[in-house]
C-alpha cells in the first residue's frame, strides 16, 4: 500500500475476493502518513489465503469505501484466472 497524497491516509482493510465476490481474507492496513517530502509512505501487508485459492480472485484496497479520493479505480486488482 502507498499514500501519494497530501493528507494522510487513515486505517483501512484489504480483502481477497473470488470472482463472485466472496471475501476469501482480509487483513488490516495501517495508516500512513502523507509523504509532505516526497519521500513514498509505504506499508506491507500480509493476507493468510486458503490453501487452494481458486481461480480468478481479486484484492481490493478499501472495500467499503471509506477514505475519500479523487479515484478509487486504482483500488481493485485481477490476480489469476
Amino acid at each position: 500500500m502507498h499514500n501519494v497524497g497530501a493528507q494522510p491516509a487513515p486505517a483501512s482493510k484489504v480483502q481477497v475476493r473470488d470472482a463472485a465476490g466472496k471475501m476469501l481474507a482480509e487483513a488490516a492496513v495501517p495508516a500512513l502518513e502523507a509523504p509532505l517530502d516526497l519521500q513514498p509512505r509505504t506499508a506491507q501487508v500480509s493476507v493468510k489465503l486458503p490453501a487452494a485459492p481458486p481461480a480468478g480472485w481479486s484484492v481490493m484496497v478499501d472495500p467499503g469505501d471509506a477514505i475519500k479520493e479523487i479515484t478509487e479505480t486504482n483500488n481493485r486488482a485481477a490476480v489469476g484466472g
